[in-house]
C-alpha cells in the first residue's frame, strides 16, 4: 500500500511543481506537511484492542473498543462485548495468550518466514522494475522524446497525463487488491 501512496504522490508532485514554479523551498516545505500532520495525528491513535488483550491489558482494550464503537446505546454495549469476546476467542484459538516482543520476532522469522520473504521480494522487484525512475524522470524523458515543450513548464504540463494515468491505475488496483 505504501507504494500506491507513493505513486499517487508523484502525480500531485507534478501539480505542486507546476504551481510553485521555480520556488524549490516552497515545494520542499509542502512535501513535509503530510509527514508532520501524520506524526501528530499518530499521537492520538489508540492501540489495537487485539494487541492490548494479547499483552494482558484487557481494561485498556475495552476502553479503546468503547471509543471505536461510540458506546451510547444498549446495542452498542452489546456489540462491544460481543467483539471483545470474539477477540478473546480468536486469540485462544490461535493458541496465544500473553505475548512478549521477543516472541513476535521469533514468530516473524520462523512461522511467518515465507510471508516475510514474499513481502520483501515484492518490494524489491517493484523497485527493480524501474517505474519510480520513469516517473521521476518522466518530464525529462518526454522532452528527449520530442514530446516536451520549449520551456520546462510546458514539458511539465505535458507530463501530467503520465502521472494521472499512474494515479488512476493505482486507484483501480487498490479496489481489486483484496479481491
Amino acid at each position: 500500500m505504501s507504494n500506491h501512496l507513493s505513486n499517487n504522490s508523484q502525480f500531485f508532485a507534478y501539480l505542486v511543481c507546476l504551481a510553485c514554479g521555480e520556488n524549490w523551498r516552497l515545494m520542499l516545505g509542502i512535501a513535509g506537511l503530510p509527514s508532520i500532520l501524520q506524526f501528530f495525528a499518530m499521537l492520538y491513535l489508540p492501540e489495537s484492542p487485539k494487541w492490548l488483550i494479547k499483552t494482558n491489558q484487557n481494561s485498556k482494550a475495552l476502553d479503546v473498543m468503547k471509543k471505536i464503537f461510540h458506546e451510547r446505546t444498549a446495542e452498542a454495549k452489546e456489540e462491544i462485548q460481543h467483539e471483545f469476546n470474539h477477540i478473546i476467542d480468536s486469540i485462544s484459538k490461535e493458541g496465544g495468550g500473553v505475548i512478549k516482543l521477543r516472541d513476535t520476532y521469533v514468530q516473524l522469522f520462523t512461522i511467518y518466514r515465507r510471508s516475510l520473504f514474499v513481502g520483501v521480494m515484492l518490494q524489491v522487484w517493484q523497485q527493480l522494475a524501474g517505474i519510480n525512475t520513469a516517473m521521476y524522470y518522466g518530464p525529462f524523458i518526454m522532452k528527449q522524446a520530442g514530446m516536451g515543450g520549449d520551456t520546462d513548464r510546458q514539458t511539465l504540463i505535458r507530463s501530467i497525463p503520465l502521472g494521472a494515468i499512474n494515479f488512476l491505475g493505482t486507484i483501480v488496483a487498490v479496489f481489486y487488491t483484496d479481491k
